[in-house]
């Protein structure tokens, strides 16, 4: 008769063994399954949609290839157009067990290279740059995505709303969603990613926490970006070439752009002519360049004309001191052709596109009495040239990249018909901007994340509970025996929370076969029947709501 112990460990045996084929079958016949893992939805940068990103992780046995993948919104209008290609994105694989970080690839200034240097992160972390990437709102609505491997799963998720048109109902389809609208920890502090802990089901914000410094958190650091094109060369206008006519004497605004293609808040600009018969030292006696408007901004305490010298019959161009007057030079006067007289101005008033009051003042102390008069704005009677201009007839209309300029210096600049908006090879010698480039600061640093990192869930898992050097078979009988009663990896307890439980069961399933240390992901919800008993792999199911 075979002895009861005997008997045990073979009929253990025969269970470990079918338990190993069917976990290979498992393995083999599993699908991908993409769960988002954090989020930096807050970053510090003042340009957040360049800063945002999303790790997703791949619990499955398969790689994702997110080649013709769409990222969409509930409620958004349905889009045609892949937003991950091998166009933009160098990479676009998902590797089995593995993870990428998307974010929004964009812009020209933006790629694989500086998101690392940002993050210090290795060549081993799959980055995938996402040209349509779903912003990231902070409070309000918006703040869900989802993510479609193509645009026949992305269709399940469309409804007509009534009016026509086609929209983003559910995340039907989706191959992974998020909602963090509601139970999600505050994204109302920049900086900090938010991040699953890996436990349960990630679609609740109760297993999501921010990111704190700490172990294995990384800050990041700051990234200048050499090259980067800073204006856009789409952008007319002729400053520095003076209209004909004969003006008449006095400070005259012969130029402006006010609606530039450029960033507005930083290449708009103002030329003047010169026609009071001397010439003007600004660094000798600081003018005065606002606008009427108050509700843009306070009223000046300084001069801010406080420099050049400007000849008789010249001009000048009066731009804003966030530029530096080489890049204002590289993109209207290249190689110095014109010697055209550029000016920083600090506190330049934001120049309105429908219509706004500008105008100068030789004297702080003639500025401070129309700014003290207000009715509602700020008056122009000690002013020594203004000109209120606006965007529509008589004035021309520009088209968001065109200066507007005196046709004549001889006509009354007041008229709208005086002014015309400049245009390729015209009369007054309108050309385009070249491109400007330079070393720019895109990003600040100081942001926490754990980008390609698994945050928490990455901690040792290790279900080797003989130290043998593999996990098999041997490491199931150990695992049975503690099952409930257990506490310490010896006993089966193979991620460390104090118990021997089915989610133990879940990565010795996932890792069997493999070394001790390799990182997996937990499985897809298996149950599997050991001694008469039903196991589920999971506690809970790891799955979005789909």
């Amino acid at each position: 008769m075979v002895p009861a112990s005997t008997r045990e460990r073979t009929d253990w045996c025969r269970i470990a063994a079918f338990v190993t084929v069917l976990a290979a079958g498992i393995h083999e016949s599993g699908h991908a399954q993409l769960v988002v893992t954090e989020a930096m939805v807050n970053p510090k940068s003042a340009d957040d949609a360049v800063w945002e990103w999303i790790e997703v992780r791949n619990e499955g046995q398969t790689p994702v290839d997110l080649n013709g993948a769409l990222f969409a919104k509930l409620g958004e209008v349905e889009n045609t157009k892949a937003d991950v290609s091998t166009v933009t994105a160098a990479n676009t694989i998902i590797p089995a067990g593995g993870m990428a970080v998307l974010y929004d690839g964009d812009g020209s200034a933006f790629n694989d290279q500086l998101f690392r240097q940002a993050w210090s992160l290795g060549a081993g972390v799959p980055l995938i740059a996402v040209d349509g990437f779903p912003g990231l709102a902070n409070s309000g609505t918006g703040r869900n995505f989802g993510l479609w491997l193509d645009a026949a799963s992305y269709a399940q998720s469309l409804a007509d709303d009534g009016q026509g048109t086609q929209r983003v109902s559910s995340f039907a389809g989706a191959a992974c969603n998020l909602d963090y609208s509601v139970g999600f920890p505050s994204v109302s502090v920049n900086g900090a990613s938010i991040a699953w802990n890996g436990l349960g089901a990630y679609g609740d914000g109760a297993n999501w926490a921010v990111t704190a410094a700490g172990s294995g958190v990384i800050t990041s650091v700051p990234v200048i970006a050499p090259g980067t094109p800073v204006n856009n060369p789409l952008d007319i206008g002729n400053p520095g070439r003076v209209a004909p006519g004969s003006a008449t004497p006095g400070l005259l605004i012969s130029e402006i752009m006010y609606d530039p293609a450029s960033p507005d808040g930083t290449w708009e600009w103002v030329e003047l002519y010169n026609n009071t018969g001397a010439t003007i030292n600004f660094g000798a006696t600081p003018y005065v360049f606002h606008d009427t408007t108050t509700s843009d901004g306070g009223d000046l305490t300084a001069a801010n004309i406080a420099s050049g010298v400007l000849g008789q019959g010249k001009t000048a161009v009066l731009f804003k001191s966030g530029l530096n007057i080489d890049q204002m030079k590289s993109a209207w006067d290249p190689g110095n052709a014109l010697g055209t007289l550029f000016i920083p101005v600090d506190d330049f008033p934001s120049l309105n596109n429908s219509g706004d009051t500008i105008a100068v003042w030789d004297s702080l102390a003639d500025y401070l009495i129309d700014a003290a008069s207000t009715t509602p704005s700020r008056t122009t009677t000690q002013a020594i040239t203004s000109l209120t201009y606006d965007d529509s007839a008589p004035w021309p209309t520009t088209t968001s990249r065109q200066s507007i300029h005196l046709v004549n210096l001889a006509s009354p600049a007041s008229n709208g018909a005086s002014w015309a908006r400049s245009v390729l090879d015209d009369l007054a010698g309108s050309a385009n901007a070249a491109q400007v480039f330079d070393s720019v600061a895109i990003h600040p640093g100081g942001d926490l994340g754990t980008p390609g990192t698994f945050g928490a869930a990455e901690t040792t898992i290790d279900a080797d509970f003989n130290n043998d050097g593999i996990v098999n078979g041997a490491d199931l009988l150990i695992w049975q025996r503690g099952f409930g009663v257990g506490v310490s990896r010896a006993a089966g307890d193979a991620d460390g929370d104090g118990a021997v439980n089915a989610a133990d069961l879940a990565w010795w399933k996932s890792t069997f076969g493999t070394p001790f240390g390799a990182a997996v992901a937990i499985p897809e919800p298996t149950a599997i029947v050991i001694g008469g008993t039903l196991f589920p792999v999971l506690a809970k199911r790891r799955r979005g709501a789909n």
